[in-house]
């Protein structure tokens, strides 16, 4: 499934919500990742995991996506 990756803008940090692409309603939301500063692993926040790339972090919420959200 292609995805965006949005960056929010109430933060500066290394952070990004993510959507199915041309999906940016609140009922498509697959979760938020961002990037780890201290030892440079990528975050997926829903399931609480650490991924060595950002292909597997997107592949993590791409397949938990949080309860009652259906992203079709």
């Amino acid at each position: 499934m292609p995805i965006e990756c949005i960056h929010p803008s109430d933060t500066a940090r290394p952070t990004w919500c993510v959507y199915p692409r041309g999906r940016q309603g609140p009922e498509h939301y697959l979760g938020t990742l961002h990037a780890r500063d201290i030892d440079g692993f990528w975050y997926v926040q829903a399931p609480g995991e650490r991924r060595i790339s950002l292909a597997d972090a997107l592949r993590t919420l791409q397949f938990t996506r949080p309860s009652g959200r259906v992203a079709s």
